[in-house]
C-alpha cells in the first residue's frame, strides 16, 4: 500500500464531501451550525479515509466475499461486481473518445473546453450504456446468468 496513492485517492474524492456539507450545513439550525457542520465534516472525511485504505488494503474479490458472509444482498454485491469488471471498459472508452477530441479539437477557450468535457461525458455515458447491453446480450446467449 502507497501512502501517497491512498492520499491522492482520498483527497480526489473530498470535493464530493465538500458540496454534500454545503448542502447538509443549510439543514442545522443557526445555532449549532457550525459545531454540527465540523462533526459531520469530520465523520465523512474519516468515513472516506477508512474506505480508501479498506480498498487500497484489502483484495476486491476478497472484500467481495466478506460481504457475501456479512450477509450483505445478493443484488449489491452483484452491481459491485459489474462495476468493477466494465469500470476497465469504461475508461477505455473515455480514453478513446478524449484521444479523438484531442485531435479534432483546435480551440483553447476554456468555455469551448468546459462544453467538449460535457458532451463526452453524456457520449461516454451514452456509448458505455449500448456497450453493456451488448455485453449481456451476448452473455445470456451464451447461457449466462447474469441477472
Amino acid at each position: 500500500m502507497h501512502g501517497f496513492k491512498v492520499v491522492r485517492r482520498w483527497l480526489s474524492l473530498e470535493p464530493f464531501v465538500l458540496g454534500f456539507l454545503v448542502l447538509a450545513g443549510f439543514s442545522f439550525p443557526d445555532a449549532d451550525r457550525w459545531s454540527r457542520w465540523v462533526v459531520l465534516a469530520s465523520k465523512v472525511s474519516l468515513s472516506l479515509w477508512a474506505m480508501v485504505v479498506l480498498t487500497e488494503a484489502v483484495a476486491w474479490l476478497d472484500l467481495l466475499r466478506v460481504l457475501r458472509s456479512y450477509k450483505v444482498p445478493p443484488f449489491f454485491i452483484s452491481t459491485l461486481e459489474l462495476m468493477s469488471r466494465y469500470l476497465v471498459v469504461f475508461r477505455d472508452e473515455a480514453h478513446r473518445m478524449k484521444n479523438a477530441r484531442r485531435s479534432r479539437s483546435f480551440c483553447s477557450r476554456k468555455a469551448h473546453y468546459w462544453h467538449l468535457e460535457a458532451s463526452v461525458g453524456a457520449q461516454l455515458f451514452i456509448r458505455a450504456l449500448n456497450r453493456s447491453e451488448r455485453i449481456y446480450a451476448a452473455l445470456s446467449a451464451r447461457g449466462r446468468n447474469v441477472s
